[in-house]
């Protein structure tokens, strides 16, 4: 019987052949490990063929490649990986790749612009991630050959979906209040950090270790500044909106209110005096509260009120892309249309108000109005008022816009027709947009 240190002589001259015979080739030597929290611990380093790592990019010299695999909630790395390239994989699947995927699912969404909407949908919540998208195929059992043959198909997509969404935030629900049970106090506190920074889209925390990695990751974004220098920093995003929504919804009293302080510092610094920010506040809290109380002024000396709102929200749509929602909803109700694109045209939000059969749309900003005005007229006088008219079944002129900004913002604009809500009038239902209200008129008069 051999010892053992004849097999580890015998494989290590094993390896050295095979070395020599895939550089006479002119191969790619590639060396897969699963799990590099494996290999970085003594018992198994101390082993060959696993002490191999600590030599390998000195062993494979030009004619390998090494490949390690690191789990999300991987935090520490051996020095021997410490030089080694790191590739992150967050994203889903490409178009392209989507595309492969509806034909192998046999989803022919070229021939069907309705199942092609639902899938949209989906993707958009789950960032066309390929075990999401499978599970939400798997969802209800599949139904591939109702969606050729029926026009059903369709109701059966949207309960599909519905269904997925609902069981995927429960466990998703279910797993973070499971991690936030590991944690002590000071991880809990780099967690909330962590959580505003996500939903607001700030500069990550300087700590993050407490940040649960499962759903959430540190990226670099790009902006410009006022002086058209571009600026890299580090924030914390979801895997996709649909664990965004499942953390947010987890909080017994909305994180955004609970972490107000966290939110105020953010809203204080002078990087972050853009509208997105406070967009994003007044979003994920109407969305939360489901209500707004508000008085609507037009311009002037007095502020004559034209609306005094008191909202209950019976139905949040949220939707994707730059056109009108495909969703049904009810108009005996008061809804909130939620647009989900960056760039969406004109408007932040918009609020159908059953009672006056009126549709409130609303731009947020905290700097000129002057700069949105271009974006105001062309949803006042293009095409997608008409559609959002039709929508509602309403008549046009019952499609207002309105200037949602700071106070002293607000105090500029004389034209007849504009229709204001000031930051201060509703601070009680937003809290912080008083501080920023504070902060933007010290910022204007120094």
């Amino acid at each position: 019987m051999r010892s053992s240190n004849s097999i580890e002589e015998r494989f290590k001259t094993f390896i050295t052949g095979l070395r020599k015979y895939v550089r006479e080739k002119e191969y790619l030597w590639v060396w897969v490990f699963d799990q590099h929290n494996a290999l970085h611990k003594h018992d198994v380093l101390a082993k060959y063929p696993f002490s191999l790592v600590k030599t390998l990019p000195i062993f494979l010299d030009e004619i390998g490649l090494i490949i390690v695999s690191v789990s999300a909630n991987n935090e520490v790395y051996p020095k021997e990986f410490e030089s080694w390239e790191k590739y992150s994989m967050y994203s889903g699947y490409t178009d392209d790749e989507f595309l492969e995927w509806c034909k192998m699912r046999n989803y022919k969404i070229d021939r069907d612009p309705q199942l092609k909407s639902q899938l949209d949908s989906i993707r958009f919540w789950t960032n066309s991630y390929p075990l999401e998208l499978d599970l939400w195929h798997m969802t209800n059992e599949s139904t591939d050959s109702l969606i050729e043959k029926t026009n059903e198909s369709t109701d059966i997509l949207i309960e599909k979906t519905s269904n997925y969404l609902d069981w995927r935030r429960t466990e998703i629900h279910s797993n973070y209040n499971r991690f936030r049970k590991s944690l002590d106090h000071n991880e809990l506190i780099s967690l909330n950090s962590c959580v505003v920074s996500m939903i607001l889209g700030s500069t990550s925390p300087g700590a993050i270790y407490g940040m649960n990695r499962h759903f959430m990751y540190e990226k670099s974004v790009s902006e410009t500044d006022k002086g058209g220098n571009i600026n890299s920093r580090e924030t914390i995003v979801a895997i996709h909106p649909l664990a965004q929504q499942a953390i947010i919804d987890y909080y017994a009293n909305h994180p955004l209110n609970k972490l107000r302080d966290m939110v105020s510092a953010v809203f204080i610094k002078d990087e972050y005096s853009n509208d997105r920010f406070a967009e994003l506040y007044i979003k994920m809290l109407l969305e939360y509260t489901k209500t707004l109380e508000c008085k609507i002024t037009k311009p002037g000396r007095k502020q004559t009120v034209a609306y005094d709102l008191n909202f209950n929200l019976s139905q949040i749509i949220k939707f994707i892309g730059n056109d009108i929602p495909t969703e049904s909803f009810n108009v005996e109700k008061n809804v909130l249309f939620l647009p989900q694109s960056d760039n969406y045209p004109g408007v932040d939000f918009l609020i159908w108000d059953n009672c006056r059969k009126i549709l409130f749309s609303f731009q947020v900003t905290i700097g000129s109005l002057a700069n949105h005005r271009r974006n105001k007229d062309n949803f006042m006088t293009g095409e997608l008022k008409n559609k959002w008219a039709t929508l509602c079944n309403t008549e046009e002129s019952k499609v207002k816009f309105i200037s949602l900004a700071p106070d002293d913002i607000l105090k500029n604009d004389k034209s007849k027709d504009s229709l204001h809500l000031s930051f201060s009038s509703i601070k009680n239902q937003f809290p912080v947009l008083g501080d920023l209200n504070n902060y933007y008129s010290r910022f204007v008069y120094c």
